[in-house]
């Protein structure tokens, strides 16, 4: 199976296989084990969130949506963030392969991430 086919596939029911495939798609584009394994978890638990949404399309809207979601479970603004990144990777790797259109992936990119807020301590 190409990379190009397993993108392709987001927006339907993934298995295992497609799955692993396109979060080695976007893994391979950064260079960190750390941000690896961390995108493999944030894009694992979006596409489980994605799934259970019925698949509405990846689209703005939807990211916001899950987002928002996670913001309300709990997590924290560096856990958000992380997420956001790995989403829009995993958008702008759809984009490279011709899996998604430019217009919807730059409506995605323009969600901001969260400011740290709090008090800095040491040098």
């Amino acid at each position: 199976m190409s990379d190009k086919t397993a993108i392709q596939t987001i927006p339907m029911s993934l298995s295992a296989a497609q799955l692993d495939v396109i979060i080695q798609v976007v893994c391979d584009a950064v260079q960190s084990e750390h941000t690896q394994r961390a995108y493999t978890r944030a894009l694992r638990e979006f596409v489980a969130w994605y799934q259970q949404q019925g698949e509405p399309g990846l689209s703005k809207y939807t990211v916001q949506r899950y987002l928002a979601a996670r913001r309300s479970q709990g997590m924290g603004v560096g856990a958000y963030n992380q997420s956001r990144s790995a989403i829009m990777r995993l958008v702008r790797e759809a984009v490279d392969n011709q899996a998604m259109d430019e217009q919807t992936a730059q409506g995605i990119e323009r969600i901001e991430s969260l400011k740290r807020t709090g008090v800095r301590l040491g040098n």
